[in-house]
């Protein structure tokens, strides 16, 4: 990880051309970060019956970004709540999708959104779209590939251009993290461990009131078709 943080410096001094797909979320990009990893996330779901599927996928996905990174990124326990009413940092489904986000519920499958306190992240939701019945039964693996991608926003990694990576803006059917997703969550990583270490503040908290929260941004994820064979709009 040394190694890819020192490259990364070395670019931005001797001004190299880069040649990732990857980007930054505008709140990260404008030094908004975690105070510190790992962050703890809770997850909610309407029934009993769907918790156990939702621990599994979840607990994959986190291992997937972990494993790139080589560093724990959340803490997300193995059980769930069943409960609409909810705290924190969370994961957890939406029955009202559009009214609730602003986003279609037809084509869009979940947003992230981040809030902040000062220069740091303070609280982020996964939402899920519930009123997509193919999303909630996982057809074609669409619900991990959904949280496999919501997990990438809510750390700070904006869409990627390449249709092979998980965080691209529509899905492609990638279950795995691709070269140029490692990339980023290395990127990611390396960067809010630095401001973490030297005490960073963003020239977006100045004159902000500490115990005011923030919503910055939304991260989402659309399916790579709808019915009709035509690309989604988002």
């Amino acid at each position: 990880m040394k190694a890819k943080a020192t490259i990364a410096v070395l670019g931005l001094i001797l001004g190299f051309v880069s040649t990732h797909a990857y980007d930054f979320t505008e709140d990260f990009e404008n030094g908004i970060y975690w105070r510190t990893f790992p962050v703890s996330f809770e997850k909610y779901v309407d029934s009993a019956s769907e918790g156990s599927v939702l621990d599994s996928l979840v607990a994959s996905a986190e291992g997937e970004w972990e494993d790139a990174v080589g560093s724990d990124l959340w803490t997300i326990p193995d059980g769930h709540h069943v409960s609409s009413s909810y705290t924190g940092n969370v994961i957890r489904w939406s029955n009202n999708f559009a009214a609730e986000t602003g986003y279609s519920p037809i084509s869009t499958l979940a947003v992230t959104v981040r809030h902040r306190v000062g220069t740091y992240f303070s609280k982020v939701e996964i939402i899920l779209n519930g009123e997509i019945a193919r999303l909630r039964a996982n057809s074609n693996n669409i619900l991990y590939q959904t949280i496999l991608h919501e997990l990438g926003h809510t750390i700070g990694i904006d869409h990627s251009e390449y249709t092979s990576a998980v965080m691209y803006a529509s899905l492609q059917g990638v279950n795995y993290l691709s070269d140029d997703d490692q990339d980023a969550v290395v990127a990611v990583v390396d960067e809010a461990i630095y401001r973490q270490s030297t005490g960073f503040v963003s020239t977006l908290a100045a004159g902000d009131d500490s115990s005011n929260g923030n919503m910055l941004a939304c991260g989402s994820v659309a399916l790579i078709s709808n019915d009709d064979g035509k690309g989604p709009g988002s």
